[in-house]
């Protein structure tokens, strides 16, 4: 599976995702991804893997309402989804960059000072003496 379009998904821009997660949608036809007609589809304005003019360009937003579609709204199961090897859009599943999802990660389970009621009344009473 080392040729696999999913393995480098984190390394492409979201509208190249889509594109490609449209296309195995289509079962590869270009022309049937052109003449996609479901419009309730959250991708439908970015199947061609461009922002066309007045179309809103935040794609994330729709990565991520495709992936809540996927799991019928539980949010939850698009936390833990196990999709990594198989869609092409995991990487944005939670409506942002990878690198931002690493970043939140990253503040939330850096340690953090331990804060105490009452250590800092015994901890300037020590540095007093």
């Amino acid at each position: 599976m080392s040729n696999s379009p999913f393995r480098s998904a984190k390394s492409r821009p979201p509208l190249k995702c889509v594109r490609l997660f449209c296309l195995d949608c289509m079962g590869g036809s270009r022309g049937l991804v052109r003449e996609c007609r479901e419009i309730s589809c959250p991708l439908h304005a970015y199947r061609f893997g461009v922002v066309e003019e007045g179309v809103d360009p935040r794609v994330l937003r729709a990565v991520r309402r495709q992936c809540l579609a996927c799991v019928d709204g539980d949010r939850e199961a698009v936390r833990f989804c196990t999709g990594e090897e198989v869609c092409v859009l995991w990487p944005f599943r939670f409506g942002v960059s990878p690198q931002t999802v690493e970043a939140v990660r990253r503040r939330l389970t850096a340690p953090r000072e331990l804060a105490l009621p009452g250590l800092e009344a015994v901890m300037s009473g020590k540095r007093k003496n």
